[in-house]
């Protein structure tokens, strides 16, 4: 088993480092956008006698043994007291909870055009001094991208990442990474019962697998296009782990074309497929077998004879928990096909809005 390491817990407020937390949770997760912690702590800590303040919307740096978990700003203070003791409870979350929180613009332009995803995100996160990086190929720029009225900025920023099938998430550090599934590398070592696996369990199902998977795309009628040709083109995937008769028809939004509608049966095939199959491990402490700090979106391989598991999978969260029993961190993992995403279509200008411009 991997030496663990006894982690320093440490939370930078406003200038003043505070120490001495009882209770500790942290958590990282593709499927949430802002980090989050949660921190239990006696009102007066060791070496510090008097009493200090922690106020909501305080800045905030938490650090574990000297390694920095999670930038942003103080969201709730809780202080519970009697005649004998005081605990204050202090939960927050990395920049990112802002542009959730937020709006995506209140003065400035809501049509923008010929901005990659990347430099749309840039603008939209430089007034929250939110750094934007990308660790995969953004795609091509959007002729036209429009942010709705009264939409956040983390949902503007995501809503134009489903279109070149990216994954914005808070990178810890106070800024936004664009990536996707499993991009964000690899872990040390791996994960073994009786290795560093204290705990474990699985959840499978076929419920949502099909053996065949047809999609069909549609064209508006006219009258030169008979009923036969509105059906439009249709493209098969066939999932091989599903053996009896299991088939799933869906109707496209769009018509596509034949090798279009093929690619997206596969990639329903695919996510089915990923989706099925989730386990979550407890193991000791918070860091790989090479002292790095365990990372959503990140690969490691699994030897689990139990639940027939030997292959990568993506860690799709990571909860790091402190008590008095010590450190423990629970991951959630899946197939990385779980979240591959397919590119949704750019949107079209509404040629109406164009001439009225014109007028």
């Amino acid at each position: 088993m991997p030496e663990l390491i006894r982690e320093d817990i440490r939370l930078l407020v406003d200038g003043t480092l505070y120490s001495g937390w009882k209770e500790v949770q942290a958590s990282r997760s593709i499927e949430q956008a802002a980090l989050a912690f949660r921190l239990g702590v006696t009102e007066r800590w060791l070496g510090q006698p008097s009493r200090k303040v922690i106020r909501p919307g305080a800045a905030c740096l938490l650090t574990a043994t000297g390694d920095p978990m999670i930038t942003g700003y103080v969201d709730d203070v809780t202080v519970e007291y009697d005649t004998g003791q005081h605990a204050i409870t202090i939960a927050g979350r990395d920049k990112v909870g802002d542009l959730v929180d937020c709006a995506a613009v209140v003065d400035g332009d809501h049509v923008f055009n010929d901005l990659t995803v990347l430099e749309f995100a840039r603008r939209i996160c430089n007034p929250y001094g939110i750094p934007v990086t990308a660790e995969v190929d953004v795609g091509a720029p959007f002729a036209r991208f429009a942010i709705q009225p009264g939409e956040t900025g983390f949902a503007a920023i995501e809503r134009a990442c489903r279109h070149r099938a990216l994954l914005p998430n808070g990178d810890g550090q106070g800024g936004l990474v664009l990536t996707r599934a499993g991009k964000g590398g690899r872990h040390a070592g791996s994960l073994r019962l009786g290795h560093n696996v204290k705990t474990a369990s699985g959840a499978f199902t076929y419920r949502d697998r099909f053996s065949e998977t047809i999609l069909r795309g549609q064209q508006e009628g006219s009258d030169t296009v008979d009923v036969d040709d509105i059906a439009g083109p249709e493209g098969r995937a066939r999932d091989v782990a599903i053996t009896r008769y299991r088939p799933s028809v869906i109707v496209s939004e769009q018509a596509g074309n034949g090798m279009s509608l093929a690619d997206r049966a596969a990639w329903e095939v695919r996510v089915a497929r990923g989706r099925s199959r989730k386990v979550t491990y407890n193991v000791a402490g918070w860091r790989d077998e090479d002292g790095t700090l365990w990372r959503s979106n990140n690969l490691i391989p699994v030897v689990d004879d139990y639940l027939d598991i030997a292959f990568d999978m993506l860690i799709v969260s990571a909860t790091f928990g402190l008590t008095t029993s010590g450190t423990v961190t629970e991951l959630q993992l899946a197939l990385p096909d779980a979240y591959d995403l397919l590119p949704e279509p750019d949107e079209q200008p509404d040629p109406a809005s164009g001439l009225m411009e014109a007028l």
